[in-house]
């Protein structure tokens, strides 16, 4: 016994045997394990380029591919045309976050207005296309105010029949952020999809119905079904383009009484314009080509009917 005590104090006094930082405890094993399995799965990813960095790469290399624009010679829009949808309100134009899905049902993505892409690009240029049920119009007739329009995705950016749409306010449907009436590129072909221009001056909004549109001069858009103006404001929405603005639908309007009381008094208003007038956040331009020789061909799918 006295030999086995003798021992066990040798063994204590001897360093290597002390409990120390490098001593394993727990579930060491599995730990290492886990540790293990999390970097062979990081490496299968790199090699199969599936990390998050790789997939905002392939996002933006196809996303801000150039884009053409239509060159107007008369200075009107029509349909068939390639432009930019410009914001008065933030100076941005409308976008497209090909990566950004809705959780709905229906398959649909983010859209913006962003100020980061100067010149057009795949998320930026849209067609303007007639309507399936439109008998009268086809491309390369002018778009007037008053008639309904579609805003096609390019193509460049997916070959996905995306189409802007607003679905209406509900309690399980709203902008992400202001809580407003929901835009978003869709899938969708229901009259959702189906938008129309209005002159921006209210006085005079009856006497220019079915006028063309000008080219790179600011209209109101107004969502059909609901009868809302598309709408956007300084509202930051973040992604991977970095700071944009949300995009909705909705009419804002100017509240003030002396506003309304001075235009009846010029006779701008009267019992048959009553409309209030809209505020910036509903004014947009269609953008064209300032130049003939900027213009490329860009085929219009004749299927996009």
């Amino acid at each position: 016994a006295a030999a086995a005590a003798a021992a066990a104090a040798a063994m204590m006094d001897d360093p290597r045997a002390r409990y120390s930082s490098k001593t394993r405890i727990g579930n060491w094993n599995e730990e290492q394990k886990l540790e293990e399995e999390k970097i062979k799965k990081y490496l299968e990813k790199k090699a199969k380029g599936e990390l998050m960095i790789n997939k905002i790469h392939r996002n933006m290399h196809g996303s801000l591919k150039t884009a053409s624009l239509t060159y107007s010679k008369d200075g009107k829009i029509r349909f068939g045309d390639n432009i930019m949808l410009y914001s008065a309100k933030t100076e941005g134009v409308l976008s497209v976050d090909i990566t950004d899905r809705d959780s709905g049902s229906i398959e649909a993505y983010a859209v913006t207005t962003s100020t980061l892409t100067k010149g057009p690009v795949a998320r930026n240029v849209f067609t303007i296309i007639p309507h399936k049920g439109d008998k009268k119009n086809k491309v390369g007739d002018y778009l007037t105010f008053g008639t309904k329009f579609v805003l096609k995705v390019n193509p460049l950016l997916t070959k996905k029949d995306l189409k802007l749409a607003s679905i209406p306010l509900s309690p399980m449907e709203f902008s992400k952020i202001s809580k407003r009436q929901l835009v978003l590129m869709s899938v969708d072909g229901s009259a959702d999809i189906l938008f129309k221009a209005q002159f921006k001056d209210v006085s005079k909004r009856f006497e220019m119905e079915g006028l063309p549109v000008p080219a790179n001069a600011e209209v109101v858009i107004v969502h059909n079904r609901t009868g809302k103006n598309l709408c956007t404001d300084k509202i930051q929405y973040h992604n991977d383009f970095g700071t944009e603005y949300e995009v909705c639908c909705d009419t804002l309007t100017n509240a003030n009484r002396s506003y309304t009381l001075t235009h009846e008094k010029s006779g701008k208003v009267t019992s048959d314009n009553n409309a209030k007038e809209p505020l910036s956040q509903n004014f947009w331009a269609f953008l064209t080509a300032s130049n003939p020789a900027t213009e490329t061909a860009q085929k219009v799918d004749s299927d996009a009917r």
